[in-house]
């Protein structure tokens, strides 16, 4: 009888999580897994989460588009102050809810073993804990507001309390749990993954680029920041705008999730990044693509991929541009510096200097040797290190030891 593993989606977009879990789920069901999958996605998005085999419950519940708790890096504001205090109160809503609803679902599919995608739906922890059934942790981003904060004491609570296994997307995850050292909690770290060949394109570069709107016979420099004030998307426009005048044969393309309202300050962001990019597209130096369905495309077309975040975490990015053998440009958050050898498979900026970036890039413009040296030593690094065996290996592995133990 195959074993059955029940995955918690956070997300309501279609973001770099969801894409790998749709992957794992992917192996796990070719391992002959049975799997189940709760997601708070529309029906338009979760249409695209539908696998052969795959069983959807969808979260509904008046006035809470999702579960997911404000404990990811990029979440605001912190837990203090008048707004503070009222999302300490929704987020205490939403766990308890999420708790209930949980546990209902796993009453209904029986799972084995259930997968928390993301700390954001950590309730699905204490969830699975309740009845009596086995839970691992993705940890894909650090929690937020750091150590001895609210949401750091809530993850490490439920995952020492409630989980058998985590899996970690980097060293800097896995030393935020700080377990004891007598925990029988298995730990492993797990880098995001890539398909084992590159995905194919199946337009032509031509046809990619009329598609967009960009003209035939320029360099490309792509960035997949979109605008996010922890996504770098500004830096990235402040350095296509210092290289415009020079590189006439030069154009940037920005693609990503553009980010015009909500709190004030992405609404202040968004106002500088439209300044410049008003003033770009007016040139045509610059060509905004928003989210794109096949990123692929946009990388198979691009010379130079520019990562831009400020805020410290794992880009898959940094291995997508790799996997393509284009070379990379990352700021200088930890993550890319554990991630990228400067100089060697990529090339490391300072993250809030535009004219860093520039100089960064217009080193790669004069020098192909360079650009050639950077993406195939990337690419190796990819082939080495984000191999199959090395990231979804691991889960797999212990996804089947979690069940058998089970049995």
């Amino acid at each position: 009888m195959s074993k059955h593993i029940l995955f918690l989606d956070h997300d309501v977009n279609y973001s770099g999580s969801t894409v790998s879990m749709l992957r794992i789920i992917e192996e796990l069901t070719a391992e002959g897994f049975k799997v189940s999958l709760y997601t708070p996605k529309n029906d338009e998005l979760a249409a695209g989460l539908k696998i052969p085999g795959i069983e959807i419950y969808k979260f509904k519940f008046p006035l809470i588009n999702s579960l997911a708790l404000d404990t990811h890096f990029s979440a605001e504001p912190a837990f203090n102050g008048p707004r503070g205090w009222m999302l300490f109160l929704i987020n205490r809503i939403k766990y308890s809810l999420g708790v209930k609803l949980i546990s209902g679902v796993i009453g209904k599919c029986n799972p084995d073993l259930v997968y928390v995608n993301e700390h954001a739906i950590i309730q699905g922890a204490e969830a699975a804990g309740r009845k009596g059934k086995k839970c691992v942790v993705h940890l894909r981003s650090c929690f937020n507001y750091g150590k001895n904060s609210y949401p750091h004491k809530l993850i490490k609570k439920n995952i020492n309390k409630y989980c058998s296994a985590v899996f970690a997307i980097s060293g800097m995850e896995k030393e935020m749990l700080d377990l004891p050292a007598d925990s029988k909690i298995s730990v492993e770290t797990v880098g995001e993954f890539l398909p084992e060949k590159p995905v194919a394109v199946s337009k032509s570069a031509e046809e990619i680029k009329k598609e967009y709107y960009i003209p035939p016979g320029k360099k490309i420099v792509l960035s997949m920041a979109g605008i996010l004030n922890i996504k770098g998307g500004l830096i990235f426009l402040k350095a296509a705008e210092i290289l415009r005048s020079k590189y006439e044969n030069v154009v940037f393309v920005l693609a990503g999730k553009i980010y015009h309202d909500g709190s004030d300050k992405i609404a202040y962001y968004w106002k500088n990044c439209s300044r410049i990019i008003k003033r770009l597209e007016a040139k045509r130096s610059l060509f905004v693509t928003g989210e794109v369905q096949d990123i692929n495309e946009l990388l198979y077309i691009a010379d130079i991929v520019t990562v831009n975040s400020i805020e410290s975490h794992f880009s898959r990015p940094v291995i997508e541009a790799w996997s393509h053998r284009r070379p990379v440009i990352a700021s200088d958050v930890q993550h890319h510096k554990n991630m990228i050898s400067d100089g060697i498979d990529g090339l490391l900026y300072d993250s809030v200097n535009a004219l860093d970036l520039a100089a960064k890039i217009e080193e790669l413009l004069s020098d192909p040797a360079k650009c050639n040296s950077l993406a195939l030593a990337g690419f190796d690094k990819t082939v080495n290190v984000y191999s199959k065996d090395n990231t979804l290996g691991k889960i797999v592995r212990a996804c089947k030891r979690l069940t058998e133990e089970n049995a």
